[in-house]
């Protein structure tokens, strides 16, 4: 039997079709690079539009990003119409909220029309907060949301100093969605293949050539939709932030049925899932099934979703701070407009030329944090003696080498060089992988990756 590392609830309880591994040279007007709710859900959009369309998924459709959420669908993105209207403007806020009300919709009409038995479930979103400084936030919140003409609850968490609530929110099974999406795509000739990695994208004068595995795909059009890109143009490596969240899914006897997250520094978050409880920051479930989910975030809190150059049709998508189930869909919809030369009243909000001088500096200093810790700090590590199960960068004859230990006491020699950028990566005895600090790239114990942006496993020594 194999055993999957890092397998999530959604993993566990759905069932999806087995898609091939690409096995010959490839030509089609559009490749999508990336196999989660983005690129699926393009994949959906584009079906019947006359295109021969492929969809690369480097390991198996849904299991990366869109496979460890909270899938909670809502417009309720912690304060981040607080934060555009303060460090953008009122009309750019309101844009982003039209934009994720209008994604909400969608999936919602996609699942009616399609008929998709994903345990869709409109409920109640709450935000609340313990601390003084962010009741002001949470008020200002109230009234954008407001100004946008949504009715807004007040005070519907008892112990917290104040909270906010919206009805008409949504939960689901986002692999039981996503993989009746990719089930509808291949009925209707959209080729997908998983176990097929993207090496390098070659860009030629009016078309791409893509390397996977060991062949080439020769397309118009490529969409880059994964968490994190992997290409080095347009400097993203530079404007983006890696970010870790433990969910675990549990029994729970007082169980609410509202989604709620707490908007204080340390993340909580609480959503129902059937008979039991999802969370994150919380222990009140019995018997819980934990995993760790992997989001990118940009500087300038906005997504990048777009042409990576107005040259070219090549597409980026990524940056949805957690907040991927509706913004994979605006994400789908601006570039299946720009695919087909349709006008998109937000496309411009998400394209990136612009950005905001004082929200970069006051962010600057926590991705600057983890830049140093991998390029810097993790050079120099304090001498351990590992027990069994247990891991660490040592300096062993004047190298650096990451060390393993497993369970009957074999080390196991690995190079602590990421090979993204070549920041030393540094052992998580929670998830028993090592990880990354710059970008967010994750290994097993013995080096093979996980998750990307990197494309190899570390150096075996």
């Amino acid at each position: 039997m194999v055993i999957k590392v890092n397998e999530s609830y959604w993993q566990k309880t759905a069932q999806k079709q087995v898609y091939p591994k690409i096995n010959q040279n490839k030509k089609c007007d559009v490749v999508i690079i990336g196999g989660g709710l983005t690129g699926i859900s393009l994949a959906y959009r584009l079906k019947d539009c006359g295109l021969k369309v492929i969809v690369l998924e480097e390991k198996e459709i849904g299991s990366q990003t869109s496979g460890h959420t909270t899938a909670k669908i809502t417009f309720l993105h912690d304060l981040i119409y607080t934060y555009l209207n303060e460090y953008y403007s009122y009309h750019i806020a309101k844009k982003f909220f039209l934009s994720n009300k209008e994604a909400m919709n969608d999936i919602e009409t996609i699942i009616e029309k399609e008929k998709i038995a994903c345990d869709y479930y409109k409920n109640e979103n709450v935000l609340y907060t313990f601390k003084k400084e962010n009741v002001i936030k949470l008020k200002q919140e109230k009234e954008l949301l407001e100004s946008f003409g949504v009715k807004v609850k007040e005070n519907v968490i008892k112990n917290a100093l104040y909270s906010i609530s919206i009805d008409n929110q949504a939960i689901f099974h986002p692999l039981k969605y996503l993989y009746a999406l990719a089930s509808l795509c291949r009925k209707d000739g959209i080729e997908i293949y998983e176990n097929s990695q993207v090496k390098k994208v070659h860009r030629m004068k009016e078309e791409f050539l893509i390397d996977v595995n060991s062949y080439q795909v020769q397309c118009s059009d490529v969409v880059h939709a994964t968490r994190y890109p992997f290409v080095y143009k347009g400097l993203y490596f530079m404007k983006v932030m890696a970010k870790r969240e433990y969910v675990q899914y549990g029994i729970c006897e007082n169980q609410d049925r509202r989604s709620l997250l707490c908007v204080d520094k340390k993340s909580i978050s609480q959503r129902p899932v059937g008979n039991g409880l999802l969370e994150i920051g919380k222990n009140e479930v019995k018997n819980p099934i934990r995993w760790f989910a992997m989001d990118s975030e940009t500087l300038r809190l906005i997504p990048y979703i777009g042409k990576l150059s107005k040259k070219r049709n090549e597409y980026i998508a990524f940056g949805y701070r957690k907040w991927g189930m509706s913004l994979s869909h605006v994400a789908s919809k601006i570039i299946y407009d720009d695919l087909l030369e349709k006008e998109n009243k937000y496309k411009a909000l998400y394209e990136n030329h612009y950005c905001s001088l004082s929200l970069i500096k006051k962010q600057l200093p926590l991705f600057m944090k983890d830049i140093k810790k991998g390029m810097i700090d993790n050079h120099f590590p304090p001498s351990k003696k590992l027990k069994n199960n247990e891991g660490a960068v040592m300096k062993i004859d004047g190298e650096l080498i990451a060390v393993y230990k497993d369970n009957h006491g074999k080390c196991h020699y690995m190079s602590p060089y990421c090979p993204h950028f070549k920041c030393i990566v540094q052992f998580n005895n929670k998830t028993k992988t090592w990880d990354c600090p710059c970008h967010g790239s994750t290994y097993d114990a013995y080096g093979k990756l996980i998750n990307g942006p990197s494309l190899k496993n570390l150096n075996n020594k």
